[in-house]
């Protein structure tokens, strides 16, 4: 991720890239809980984060119904990404 912009620079030009993709802009947090949550209502996990500071980590949300929604609605991400990677190991 820290190469993000300049990566960016390469696809969308400087301008947008520098508006967009300067600095992170997702609230993170560096405590992760790996129990399943995957069907836990929003709600819980928010107050759960209130509460603790704690966020659900990769694997509490890993299911194969999240895996093909994920998928599904990021299509055009991935396959924009694909091809990115493609063009930036020809040019290398």
């Amino acid at each position: 991720m820290d190469s993000l912009r300049d990566d960016m620079t390469q696809v969308v030009g400087d301008e947008l890239a520098a508006r967009y993709f300067v600095r992170p802009v997702n609230q993170s947090s560096a405590l992760l809980f790996e129990e399943p949550s995957f069907e836990v209502p929003v709600r819980v996990l928010r107050q759960r984060y209130a509460e603790t500071g704690e966020l659900p980590g990769s694997a509490a949300l890993d299911s194969t119904e999240v895996r093909s929604a994920v998928l599904r609605l990021y299509r055009v991400d991935y396959s924009l990404a694909s091809r990115y990677e493609k063009t930036s190991k020809r040019e290398a």
